[in-house]
Order: structure tokens, then sequence, then C-alpha cells
């Protein structure tokens, strides 16, 4: 198990899931007394077994060759252990199924009448971004770091200093002081999902209190907000039909998973 737990721990990324390669018909299910009470994924990674995915998917013979470098070699009854055990195996047959289970259930394109309604029901708007400046102290976890933004903090709403007049204050970061436009999605990737999601409820031309990140603790000035009109139906259309597309692919994986319960 201990050789196991270090298949389980590689790293890998699932590439290309192939919709044109040759696949198995999905059904005829496992017999309903073998999956009931399993989970989702369970289910869907026991079919794929069933049908042999595990020996013929390009993406899961290569992780377990990868593995088998990795150790020097496995056994054939680790082997049949790591068809279950790893993360990696299980994503790649779950998918494999589903994919299947999408083919199999020959799914009709979301019709103008379908996506009007989805527009009706709730107008998307187009996506909001913040242009602000930041005062960062590092140290996330570091009673001083907060300390230094805390006392910033009063000493700029004492001051009614705007982020203008900033320069000087705090510590350096890899982000610069003032940034340009960016929705909640690039705040995320750069400071996480916390500051991001500060900013973009921070009212305009006010500083906020201290936010803590992975890097530091930050102080937040929004010199402007832009997006957020409700975008025309010409406009919200791909993204309506895609998210419909998806919605239908999740009910077919649904209803064929009620089958087999």
């Amino acid at each position: 198990m201990k050789r196991l737990a270090l298949y389980c721990v590689l790293g890998g990324l699932l590439f290309g899931l192939d919709r044109l390669q040759s696949n198995p018909p999905v059904s005829p299910a496992m017999p309903p007394s073998l999956v009931s009470g399993l989970s989702a994924e369970e289910r869907l990674v026991r079919q794929a077994l069933a049908l042999g995915l595990a020996d013929t998917d390009p993406v899961i013979q290569q992780r377990l060759r990868q593995n088998s470098r990795f150790t020097g070699g496995i056994d054939d009854g680790l082997l049949e252990e790591m068809k279950t055990a790893d993360p990696v195996v299980r994503r790649r047959l779950a998918q494999r199924v589903r994919l299947l289970i999408e083919s199999e259930s020959e799914l009709e394109e979301p019709t103008e009448e379908e996506i009007a309604a989805a527009y009706a029901s709730a107008p998307p708007r187009s996506e909001v971004r913040v242009r602000l400046t930041q005062i960062f102290f590092a140290g996330a976890d570091s009673d001083e770091a907060m300390a230094r933004a805390q006392w910033t903090w009063t000493a700029l709403l004492a001051e009614a200093r705007s982020g203008d007049h900033v320069a000087g204050l705090g510590d350096l970061f890899v982000e610069a002081v003032d940034l340009p436009a960016l929705s909640q999605t690039q705040l995320a990737r750069r400071f996480g999902e916390t500051v991001a999601s500060a900013a973009l409820a921070q009212p305009l031309h006010q500083w906020s209190p201290p936010v803590v990140s992975a890097y530091g603790v930050h102080l937040l000035w929004v010199d402007k907000r832009t997006g957020g009109e409700p975008l025309s139906l010409a406009e919200a259309g791909p993204a309506l039909r895609a998210q419909l597309v998806s919605q239908k692919r999740a009910t077919a994986v649904e209803t064929w998973l009620a089958s087999v319960m």
C-alpha cells in the first residue's frame, strides 16, 4: 500500500479527450445489484472497467507506464489495484464513460427558442472589471503585517488620502501598485479569491479594510468599475448555447446513473 500511495500522489494531467476515437457502447449497464449505494463517480468507474476501457485507453496506459517507471515495475496484482485507486486513472475512466453516454444519447443542439427562453429567464450581464490600487504588507500569517496594515489604513482614512498618493507605503510585491481593469477571475488568478471578492465588493474611492491573501495583507482602492450591463441576445447567445449544451450533457449522465441505481 505504501507503493500504491506513491502512485496516487504522482502529478499528471489528462490530455485530449478524443471524442472521435472508436468507443464500445456504454450499455448494457452493470446489474443494479453491483452498483446500488455507490457514488456517481464509482458507478462510472466500474462501468468503464466492465467495458475494458482501462486496458485500451491510451491516456490510462501512459499513466500506468509512467507509474511503472517511477517505481521500477508493477506486478499484475498492483496493476489491477491501481486501476481503481490511482486518482488520474479514475478521473479518466469516469470521463470516458460520460463521453460515451453523451455520444449514445444523440443530444440535439439547443434551438433558438431554447436560447431565447434561457435569455429571458436570466439576462446575462457583461463581466464587471475594476481598476484598483493596492498597498501590500508581506506576511500572510504575520501579526506584524496585519498590525502595519491596520495602522496604515487608519492613517489613510484620517488623512483622506486617495489611491494616487501612496508611493512608498507598504512592501514590494510581484504585482504592481496600480493595476489595470481586471475581472474577478483575473484578480483571483493573481491574488486569490478573497482579494478578488473584496475588490469587486469595494465601494469606489474608498480604502478597504485589510484583506488577507496567501501572500500577505492588502489595502485596496477601487478607482473605476466597468461592466455589469445587460447583454443583448446576440451578444449572450454563444455563451447561453454552450451552457445549454452542458446542461443537456449533465442530464444525459444523470439519466444514465438513475437507470443503474
